[in-house]
């Protein structure tokens, strides 16, 4: 029994270092195309992206949508900006992503536009043009549109991780609008149930998917599933501990449950603090100095004792 402890040990640590092997060459290769970019050096920044593109499709295979989306639309990004149109033009996947990297920008906004609807004339049943779309109606605020696209690429990929979590986030928008709007309760339950369902989805297409899992957790607790809740985080601390990866995202989802599911504040707080030393200038890190703010402006209004 010994002697098949340490075989497992050795195989999870040949996985582990594996793992760190792969992440130090993506970071190595999109470290440098960025540099080689700033320095003027294009065409050798189109070959560490290259590079990347390479080593996540090898590495990554039908989970490689959600980290090869970023290094796709740098390399629309880098032929566009050294002219090499027909790159992106004889490539509807590539015009989509190119047009997600435009939309940042509202001068160009016309232009990602264009693009998009371009790319969906020629290639409308394409699976990953109509993901990218839907992610591209999405980031625009035009959820059903994004809802709708989604929903085609998921017929065409019912086992697509990426596209259930990109349904996942589009209905939970669609429930916080329609909470906004005042509309009744059933409309909100069913948006909920169906961001809980393609969450579901996911999560069972792929185990370790801390984003989804963490925010699954966070969506049973709104469900008052409160048994699934806690189980599905005390989970979720494992793995994200356990493979070092996105630890703040999930304390950023605990500690919303603890405020707004649990009412527990002062739990709440701790988790904020946490959340926020681990990197105050990320999204989650800013999201918790609003946060706690927050608290302490209410609790300096209503409970100045306290």
């Amino acid at each position: 029994k010994r002697k098949e402890m340490s075989e497992m040990s050795a195989d999870s640590l040949k996985m582990k270092l594996d793992q760190l092997e792969w992440r130090k060459g993506l970071h190595e290769h999109n470290a440098l195309w960025d540099v080689k970019f700033l320095l003027g050096h294009e065409d050798e920044a189109l070959k560490h992206l290259l590079r990347s593109e390479k080593l996540i499709k090898e590495s990554l295979s039908e989970n490689c949508d959600k980290t090869l989306i970023v290094t796709c639309g740098n390399l629309a990004w880098i032929n566009y900006h050294m002219k090499n149109y027909t790159d992106c033009e004889n490539d509807d996947v590539l015009r989509v992503l190119l047009g997600l990297k435009l939309s940042c920008s509202k001068m160009l906004k016309n232009e990602s536009e264009k693009l998009v609807e371009t790319a969906l004339n020629v290639s409308p049943e394409h699976p990953h043009v109509m993901r990218y779309v839907g992610i591209f109606f999405r980031d625009q605020r035009s959820v059903d549109s994004a809802i709708e696209m989604l929903n085609k690429a998921s017929e065409i990929s019912p086992n697509s991780c990426f596209i259930h979590h990109q349904l996942a986030m589009c209905y939970k928008t669609k429930k916080i609008n329609l909470k906004r709007e005042n509309r009744n309760k059933t409309e909100i339950d069913e948006a909920r149930d169906k961001s809980i369902y393609h969450l579901e989805m996911a999560t069972s297409q792929k185990a370790s998917f801390i984003f989804a899992m963490s925010e699954l957790a966070l969506q049973y607790g709104e469900r008052n599933d409160l048994q699934m809740d806690e189980e599905l985080f005390d989970t979720t601390f494992k793995t994200a501990t356990e493979m070092n990866e996105h630890l703040q995202v999930v304390h950023l989802n605990y500690t919303l449950f603890q405020q707004y599911c649990n009412r527990c504040e002062d739990l709440a707080i701790e988790h904020y603090k946490k959340c926020l030393t681990m990197g105050p200038h990320t999204k989650a890190g800013t999201t918790s100095a609003w946060k706690l703010k927050k608290i302490a402006d209410g609790r300096i209004k209503y409970k100045p004792d306290d």
